[in-house]
């Protein structure tokens, strides 16, 4: 399968003077900060080796737990010993984890060339997706306030220019923090790539701030996006993904041909998203999306479902159709379309079942799951 980790066996050996920067190379840096390097001394003026940081960050991200983690070290540790990579000096590491903030930075400096700076995602947990939700009625939230303050403390008027990436919401946090940057500094960044990372409120989506970066922006999802298509996007690239539903926002499954992402168009479903959550986002004001996206993430709760992969238990998908039974055709529609995106073409059928019933005989749900079998007690 021709993906990331291909590439690196093609590339790795060929140092960046024989071969410069390609965007694979940048969505490699943006998995960089998923990893832990709390407690590692760096070296702030000169930095370190990612040779010699991985040696001493190795063993304490041995039992990371989430799939961006475990991509991410593996990623490292191919990497870690590649002629391409070796040498790639790591700086300016930052890393909070609070009260509904978790936020992480680091500034990777190609030699002879950019300054790469990547913001963490979120992980695959059903919090990490409300953190993206919460997009939609908050802005800036401190994480997207804590990328503008180290982005400012980045970019040097007198010093190379700068590329931002990230993955998830880290490519939200690349977009956000580039546009708020200082106005002459926003001149020392050359490009904004934003993995399949959350869009813009109306307000910054129409604002003189955005206007500034947006030529600068490349914005990318997978066919079957999920994360990608929440709020306002523009100008966006799609590329081919080998996995199926939800593990198409692990960017280990986008396709490379030779030294390229594989260009591909976006699913009907992920497109039936897009509109859902589009007309979602023109019904209701920002305080009604708080109290509904905590509504909906309360169902999961109470379902149990505390990472993407729970979805796929039947009888959890039945009790998160069931919850919604009582709020509105928009908000339903809205979890009706992205459950089917994180299950199997089995439990998407399922479904298409449940929200037929639904909206046909909402007096006797019960009868849904009869038909269906007894899976739900």
């Amino acid at each position: 399968m021709n993906n990331m980790f291909k590439y690196i066996i093609n590339y790795g050996n060929k140092s960046f003077d024989e071969k410069s920067v390609t965007e694979v190379d940048i969505l490699i840096f943006s998995q960089i900060p998923y990893l832990d390097f709390n407690d590692i001394v760096i070296n702030e003026k000169n930095g370190i080796k990612l040779s010699e940081l991985w040696k001493k960050a190795r063993s304490k991200n041995e039992k990371q737990t989430s799939i961006a983690q475990k991509n991410a070290f593996k990623l490292l540790d191919i990497i870690s010993t590649k002629k391409r990579y070796k040498d790639l000096i790591l700086k300016n590491y930052v890393y909070l984890l609070a009260e509904d903030t978790q936020f992480g930075a680091i500034s990777i400096v190609v030699p002879n060339d950019l300054i790469y700076v990547a913001f963490e995602g979120t992980d695959s947990t059903i919090w990490g997706w409300k953190e993206d939700f919460k997009l939609s009625y908050i802005y800036p939230t401190e994480s997207q306030r804590l990328a503008v303050k180290y982005l400012n403390s980045i970019i040097k008027l007198n010093g190379p220019k700068v590329v931002v990436c990230g993955h998830s919401k880290g490519g939200n946090l690349a977009l956000v923090g580039a546009m708020n940057t200082n106005i002459i500094k926003k001149t020392r960044i050359k490009q904004i790539y934003s993995f399949d990372g959350p869009g813009l409120k109306d307000e910054e989506f129409k604002s003189i701030n955005y206007k500034l970066v947006r030529s600068k922006l490349v914005n990318i999802i997978p066919n079957l996006s999920l994360v990608g298509v929440l709020l306002n996007q523009e100008n966006v690239r799609v590329v081919k993904s080998s996995g199926i539903g939800i593990l198409q926002h692990d960017v280990t499954t986008w396709q490379i041909e030779d030294d390229q992402l594989k260009p591909s168009t976006q699913d009907k479903l992920s497109k039936r998203l897009d509109e859902c959550i589009s007309n979602w986002l023109k019904k209701y004001n920002y305080k009604e999306r708080e109290e509904i996206i905590e509504g909906v993430f309360s169902i999961f709760e109470t379902a149990n479902v505390k990472s993407f992969s729970d979805i796929n238990n039947l009888e959890i998908v039945y009790k998160i159709i069931k919850s919604s039974r009582d709020m509105s055709d928009e908000t339903r529609e809205v979890i009706l379309t992205a459950i089917k995106l994180l299950v199997t073409d089995f439990g998407a059928d399922i479904i298409n079942d449940g929200k037929k019933e639904l909206q046909e005989l909402h007096q006797n749900i019960e009868n849904f799951f009869e038909k269906i079998g007894n899976n739900v007690k």
